[in-house]
């Protein structure tokens, strides 16, 4: 082999090596793409999960928890995706109860303070939606359903998933209720004993 052959081998390899390099780059850049639109999809299709459940609940289910005491307020929150977020598309709900009122905290993140939490939150690179329970009372944070197909999940699934959050809700008032000490009853004197 001449010298000029070693060059041009050198230089066909390199073109090679280019092409191939190029071609890779636009593969994976296609790839991202994909995954990005997908991503974008999954995110419409949770933001519309979220709010028709939050529409069935709004109906269906918070009158008769107002009805029973309690007041329950939601949040959404944006995508983390930007194409998403722009299009203002929701992939997280949290909805806060609180025997009472629940705290309004101005300015705050998160904007209210409960001691229930119902978090609903979305994974748009999966395309799911995970449900989670949340209690100041107790001290626990749990998954309550397993991650559901944002197209799965229906509205009375999501109905479910607020009545599980309800009657753990309300295990930990009974456990609260269980801790505490009696209080003394009193006479009409005035002393326990009523003397």
């Amino acid at each position: 082999m001449n010298t000029d052959e070693i060059f041009k081998t050198s230089a066909k390899k390199q073109a090679e090596i280019i092409e191939h390099q190029q071609h890779h780059a636009l593969a994976e850049k296609a790839h991202q793409l994909d995954q990005a639109k997908k991503a974008e999809n999954n995110a419409a299709a949770i933001h519309a999960r979220l709010w028709s459940g939050l529409n069935h609940l709004s109906a269906q289910e918070f009158p008769a928890v107002k009805e029973n005491g309690y007041d329950i307020k939601h949040n959404f929150q944006f995508s983390r995706i930007p194409s998403a977020a722009i299009k203002q598309l929701n992939t997280v709900l949290h909805l806060y109860m609180n025997k009472g009122s629940v705290a309004e905290r101005w300015g705050g993140d998160p904007p209210y303070q409960s001691d229930y939490q119902l978090s609903l939150i979305g994974d748009e690179t999966a395309g799911t939606i995970t449900a989670y329970f949340d209690s100041k009372v107790v001290s626990v944070k749990e998954q309550l359903a397993p991650p559901t197909s944002a197209s799965e999940l229906s509205d009375s699934d999501v109905c479910k998933i607020f009545q599980s959050f309800l009657t753990r809700s309300m295990k930990c008032e009974e456990e609260r209720v269980g801790s505490k000490p009696p209080k003394p009853v009193h006479n009409r004197v005035g002393t326990p004993d009523g003397y």
